[in-house]
């Protein structure tokens, strides 16, 4: 109980009040097209630091971490879809795609049996370790 006392988040974000919050950075996102964890926190009144508390107190609740994984997929998407439709500058969509959702393009080396080495063409691996080779 000595962990709560002064401790305002602890008072405030039970999973009940962060899965309503949740609720409504979705609804917001997908109604704006947010591309960006940064301005739907702020839209809620919050900061960036309440989205990377969350995921350390609630890192064994799945339906948190599940609907949290959703919003930084829809944000992943918004970014993609943004720089496709040239709503967003290409080069910031990268950065962001590359500094926020793990996304690379660097060609990949694979050693092959006898010491000889491949280069690949270049791989896209997404958040959920899918891969797409260009």
């Amino acid at each position: 109980m000595a962990g709560t006392i002064q401790n305002k988040n602890a008072e405030i974000w039970t999973e009940s009040s962060v899965l309503r919050c949740l609720s409504r950075m979705m609804q917001d996102v997908e109604e704006n097209a947010i591309p960006y964890i940064g301005r739907a926190m702020i839209n809620q009144g919050l900061s960036r630091k309440t989205w990377t508390y969350w995921r350390k107190k609630y890192a064994d609740v799945s339906r948190i971490m599940e609907r949290m994984d959703m919003l930084e997929s829809t944000f992943e998407t918004h970014l993609f879809e943004g720089a496709l439709g040239s709503r967003h500058a290409a080069s910031v969509a990268i950065f962001a795609l590359k500094n926020n959702h793990h996304w690379t393009d660097k060609p990949q080396i694979q050693q092959m049996d006898k010491g000889n080495t491949e280069i690949q063409a270049p791989l896209i691996i997404l958040d959920d370790h899918t891969r797409i080779t260009l």
